[in-house]
């Protein structure tokens, strides 16, 4: 684009100079025939200009120069009378649908409900059994594609997709890791795997079968020191419904993963630079890994998506960004308003997700 407005200020030159340039470019014109060709060669320079201006505000460049939020696909309220989401996650078999654990408020019970951002639609499903209080939710690849929870003290409730109420099925269940801690739980197409981190070096773990069967069990260690534990939401997740790989991530830019091979295997995951943002977490979807980066309160905030550098495959940099809010202000579609920073990161081939303070479901396209 340089060299094309190199080229158009030369004719410019050239035709204030040289008398070739007299003969008309519009016999039916008002401008004089000598003048023509300036006029229209300004024409062309100013159309490049104003091309490489909407270039320069279109591309979306890795350090976050755009400064015009990015608009969602879709703003989805959960329902928050008598409720507050605590924990999103997405269905595996059906792109652009997700579910949204409810906590209580006041004593009440957790509720679930399912939610499509392709119709906008968030339809309840069921309250949980009286006094079981899950912090964590996920839905299985299966032929069962259940939602499993798990609450603080390891106790698993798996309940079928689709009925207004929720029969445990099967039965209630320990996930067998020590008491205390962070819990999170994930599931592939296989295994219902939950993990334990006690918050000071020790990460445990536990694969089931969707019969409540143990088939595998592990744990690995990290350095201890402030910011250096797993995220405290969704920091476990499937990479992929079949191959039964999951990842840990945790707040310094680290991260492990476990293979439930036979037997099983534990190695490290992807390091990604910068460190994603601790206000929220970072989640995977086939090789590229997903972060909140920046403040959400002044300058720019976003979603990177984050790949592999050069050499080291598991040396991960940020590839492309998605503007969410500038100096805290998002730009959120007509009449559907949210607020950041979001929280409950996931990506699936129809969006990128996040949940918001209020109990929106955001979502942006993938990028």
């Amino acid at each position: 684009m340089r060299r094309m407005l190199a080229l158009a200020v030369i004719a410019i030159t050239l035709c204030v100079n040289v008398g070739g340039c007299s003969t008309p470019v519009d016999t039916g014109s008002n401008i004089p025939a000598q003048s023509q060709p300036i006029y229209t060669v300004l024409a062309l320079l100013g159309l490049g200009v104003a091309i490489v201006a909407f270039h320069h505000h279109s591309e979306l460049h890795p350090s976050g120069s755009q400064k015009v939020p990015q608009t969602p696909i879709s703003v989805i309220l959960l329902r928050t009378t008598n409720a507050t989401p605590i924990d999103l996650t997405l269905d595996p078999l059906q792109a652009g649908q997700f579910g949204a654990l409810l906590a209580g408020t006041a004593g009440s019970a957790s509720l679930f409900d399912l939610g499509d951002i392709n119709t906008g639609a968030v339809t309840a499903q069921y309250t949980l059994p009286s006094g079981y209080k899950p912090i964590a939710v996920a839905i299985d690849a299966g032929t069962t594609h259940e939602e499993w929870f798990v609450n603080p003290s390891g106790l698993v409730d798996g309940c079928a997709i689709g009925p207004t109420t929720c029969t445990p099925s099967p039965a209630q269940f320990s996930d067998t890791l020590a008491a205390g801690g962070t819990r999170y739980i994930a599931a592939d197409s296989q295994h219902l795997f939950i993990a334990r981190d006690d918050g000071a070096t020790t990460v445990t773990w536990a694969a089931f079968d969707f019969a409540a069967n143990l088939v595998g069990t592990g744990s690995y260690t990290y350095t201890a020191g402030v910011g250096k534990a797993l995220y405290p939401k969704d920091a476990v997740v499937s990479n992929g419904s079949s191959i039964s790989q999951y990842l840990f991530f945790h707040q310094d830019g680290t991260s492990h993963e476990v293979q439930l091979t036979s037997p099983p295997t534990t190695g490290l995951g992807p390091t990604m630079t910068p460190v994603p943002t601790d206000l929220g977490n970072a989640t995977i979807a086939g090789v590229d890994v997903f972060g909140y980066t920046g403040s959400p309160t002044s300058g720019l905030y976003s979603i990177g998506r984050y790949d592999a550098a050069g050499s080291d495959p598991l040396a991960y940099t940020i590839k492309a960004l998605t503007l969410v809010a500038f100096n805290g202000v998002p730009n959120p579609p007509l009449g559907s308003p949210f607020s950041v920073p979001l929280t409950n990161l996931h990506v699936d081939s129809a969006g990128v997700y996040g949940l918001d303070p209020t109990g929106n479901v955001v979502t942006f396209n993938v990028f």
